[in-house]
């Protein structure tokens, strides 16, 4: 916005942004912080991958019909976590998630609810698997410990804010075999109607059945939020969510917070988490319903930058105040003061 400033009004907006950056630790960052958005955004991220099979894996149609789809192929979804977590001696609740960087995992805030306090030690991601509990695959996956759960305001009633972070023991060895999915791009709304996505985990194939050994995945239609299938009483799903149908297939329990990816750009991107659906997981006349991601992207953002121990970028305040942040005061300081001789 300077560029189209006079000279004079130039100096007054510089000098408003130095006054703040001395009076305020939040003030001027949060006038400059939209330009900055992306490249922070990016910088936090890492190098997010597509899979190894390329990009069909991330859209395509199955041909044969979590219930429905197909055995995903080892290492297609290089992004798929398997979340476990021991609410009792002996008894376990199982979740999905998404690599997201080389520190943190996206998942469902629903996961964490309503189970009996729960330690850290409780919570145990694993990276790089295909058949759980196996090695006839010969895969040796990563398994590791959480620092830090961060949830969202989850609320229950209407099942809103189902999201949650996350924080990894250690960063992971990014490989052809593990690494972070694509996130949307920052400011620029998509409602991705009509796209075909993937979803995918290791949920019951049935309502009664067991969950799967094996990885799977299924193919789903977005949908309009004021689609039929996607109205609960005659009322459009709100814009914090989206909506995925295709007949006979459908992610089901244990495929909670788990990924709904599809074609942004070329690139396979993260844009729904497994939040709930039919009671039967299939339904003629209902979709599942999943975390938009798009809608949270300054709330993960934030949460990364504030919780993370080492960051790429100067931690303080939401990740600017000694690092990019006195990089542009210093430069605004040199600007000003040539303006003046």
């Amino acid at each position: 916005f300077l560029v189209r400033k006079k000279e004079e009004e130039m100096k007054l907006v510089l000098f408003l942004l130095l006054y703040l950056s001395l009076h305020s630790s939040y003030g001027a960052y949060s006038i400059v912080k939209v330009h900055l958005n992306s490249t922070l955004f990016s910088t936090l991220q890492n190098d997010c991958v597509d899979s190894p099979y390329g990009p069909s894996s991330c859209a395509e149609k199955d041909l044969n019909r979590i219930i429905g789809g197909r055995n995903a192929l080892i290492h297609e979804l290089p992004w798929q976590a398997y979340i476990r977590i021991q609410i009792a001696p002996k008894i376990y609740s199982e979740c999905g998630g998404s690599l997201i960087s080389t520190k943190y995992i996206l998942t469902a805030a629903h996961c964490f609810i309503g189970v009996p306090t729960i330690s850290l030690n409780d919570v145990q991601v694993t990276l790089g698997d295909h058949i759980l509990y196996s090695n006839e695959d010969g895969i040796t996956p990563e398994i590791l410990d959480v620092d830090k759960i961060i949830l969202h305001s989850f609320q229950l009633a209407n099942v809103t804010k189902d999201i949650a972070l996350l924080r990894l023991e250690r960063r992971v060895n990014i490989s052809d075999d593990i690494g972070p999915i694509c996130l949307p791009s920052l400011g620029k709304y998509q409602s991705f109607e009509h796209f075909n996505s993937v979803a995918s985990g290791w949920g019951r194939t049935g309502v009664h059945s067991q969950p799967s050994s094996v990885l799977k995945r299924t193919e789903l239609e977005i949908l309009p939020n004021d689609h039929p299938y996607c109205c609960s009483n005659g009322t459009s799903l709100e814009n914090s969510k989206l909506c995925a149908y295709r007949n006979e297939t459908s992610t089901c329990v244990g495929d909670s917070g788990g990924p709904l990816v599809t074609l942004v750009e070329g690139k396979c991107t993260l844009i729904g988490i497994v939040s709930y659906g039919p009671d039967a997981c299939v339904s003629d006349s209902e979709a599942s319903v999943y975390t938009r991601v798009s809608h949270y992207l300054f709330w993960i953002r934030e949460n990364m930058e504030k919780e993370s121990k080492s960051c790429d970028l100067s931690c303080t305040p939401l990740g600017a105040s000694t690092g990019i942040y006195r990089g542009i005061l210093s430069y605004l300081y040199i600007y000003i003061h040539n303006m003046n001789h």
